[in-house]
This record gives C-alpha cells, structure tokens and sequence, in this order.
C-alpha cells in the first residue's frame, strides 16, 4: 500500500494540469485599491468576490491495488480551467486528502513535512490560514507549483492531531497566486455520519490583479 500510495501521489503531480470546470457565481467586489489581502474580509476595495455556500463532492478517478482515488478541481479565477485540486485516497481504515495549485496557480507551503502514521509517507505541509489573517510576503515567499501538500487524515475514524481542526469543523483559507491573480478560498472538509471523507465545503473565492 505505502509503495502504491507513493508512486500515485507522483503520477498525480504529472496528470492533475487543469481542464475546464465549474465556475461559482460573480458575488460583487470594489475596484481600486491596494494593501494586503486580508482572508475572510469581504469588503475590500480592488477585490472580486465570488460568494457560495457551494458542496463538491469528490469524483472517483481510479482503483489501485486497495486504494481507491477521488477529485475535486475547483476553478479560482475564471480565467479557464481548473486551478486547485483537492485529492482524496481511502483504503479500509484510512483516508488522506492533499491540495495542490494547477495550471500557472501556486500556492503557499509549511516548510515542514508531516508523516502520516502507518503510511511512513511525508507530504509538505499547506499553508491555511484562519479569519483575519493577512496574506503577505511570509505566505508568498511560500508559493510553491507542482507540490502536492497535506490539507488533513484521518485513521480509523479519529481526525489526526496534526490535522488542522478547523478544516474539518469550520473551514480555512487557502491564499493562491498566479502570474495575474493573487487571493483566498475559504473551504472545509465535509463528512458523514461515520467520519468519511465526501466533498469539499467551498465559501468565498476572493481575488484581484496583480
């Protein structure tokens, strides 16, 4: 499982470049202005918003071996294709989800690797952020392309300690940044009444020009 779980997570840096996708509705937004993008601020001038209270359930892709793989593309900007993709693998008693930018859109990373009990796998770290927070040059220095990150786990049901919390009970903030565009999504993992995994949880998409 460890050596089929690997040699995916590689093919899936190759093979995951953006297609068409959906888009969410224009909210509004203000023109002008400038300053750091600050997420979970619907307010600001120079900002596109795009409002939704959208669920996106993941897609089975591929069977391999015991691990069975799952997406969600999501399209940032409206520019045209997919820009983040959310993967999910399931094997019987455990389940990894990993974010990663597409296309020309990066996004920002730890610095740190995580190991996933049992696995003996080590995936970067994403970087979230929560209400309020200001995305600024520590989270651009970050920016990284064709990097899959760890977003959250769980092993026989329990959520990970090392799993940020709020992506599972509220939601958090992914900042982005294309050689246009710099923003945030706020998104959460949805579950069922077992704690399986089942979609993405989409909120705001902000973002402006650059």
């Amino acid at each position: 499982m460890r050596k089929i779980f690997a040699a995916i997570l590689c093919l899936s840096l190759i093979a995951s470049c953006g297609g068409g996708g959906d888009t969410i509705p224009i909210g509004g937004g203000n023109q002008g202005g400038d300053g750091p993008l600050i997420v979970g601020d619907t307010d600001q001038s120079g900002v596109n918003y795009r409002s939704s209270s959208e669920s996106r359930d993941f897609t089975e892709t591929t069977v391999v071996g015991d691990s069975t793989f799952y997406e969600v593309a999501i399209n940032l900007d409206e520019a045209g294709g997919n820009d983040l993709t959310f993967t999910l693998v399931k094997w019987t008693d455990f389940q990894v989800v990993t974010v990663k930018g597409t296309s020309d859109m990066t996004i920002p990373f730890s610095g740190s690797d995580i190991e996933i009990i049992e696995l003996e796998y080590f995936i970067p770290g994403a970087t979230f952020l929560l209400t309020g927070a200001s995305i600024n040059t520590t989270t651009t220095a970050n920016y990284t392309t064709a990097v899959e990150a760890l977003a959250g786990y769980t092993y026989q049901g329990e959520i990970s300690i090392l799993t940020e919390q709020s992506l599972w009970n509220d939601k958090v903030y992914v900042p982005f940044r294309s050689l246009l565009y710099e923003g945030w999504i706020g998104v959460n993992i949805e579950t069922d009444a077992n704690n399986e995994i089942t979609g993405i949880g989409i909120n705001t998409i902000a973002y402006r020009g650059l």
